[in-house]
C-alpha cells in the first residue's frame, strides 16, 4: 500500500561514492506504489532531465549528473511536500 504522497519523507541527494568518481543524483524514500508506477516515474524523470537513470533493489532512483535542484522542484510540484535536498550543488 502506497503512502499518502504529501507525507512521504523523500530525500534527493548527490553522491560520488562507489561510482568511479561520477556524480549521481539519488532519490530515496519515494513510494510510488506498484513497480510499474515506479518505472513510469523513472521514465518521466529521465526524459525531463535528458540523462540515464535506474531503480535500485531498495526502490531508490539514481540519475547521472547533479540534478538535485530540478528533481526537488519536480517532486514538490507533484505533491511530495516533504521533499528535501541533501547535499550537492543543486543546479
Amino acid at each position: 500500500v502506497a503512502m499518502v504522497v504529501a507525507v512521504q519523507p523523500v530525500r534527493v541527494g548527490v553522491t560520488r561514492s562507489g561510482k568511479s568518481g561520477k556524480t549521481v543524483t539519488v532519490i530515496d524514500g519515494l513510494d510510488s506504489g506498484a513497480p510499474d508506477a515506479a518505472k513510469d516515474l523513472l521514465t518521466k524523470f529521465k526524459k525531463v532531465l535528458g540523462t540515464g537513470g535506474s531503480i535500485a533493489d531498495n526502490g531508490a532512483m539514481s540519475f547521472q549528473g547533479d540534478n538535485a535542484g530540478t528533481l526537488v522542484e519536480m517532486l514538490l510540484a507533484m505533491g511530495y511536500k516533504s521533499t528535501k535536498q541533501t547535499g550537492g550543488l543543486g543546479r
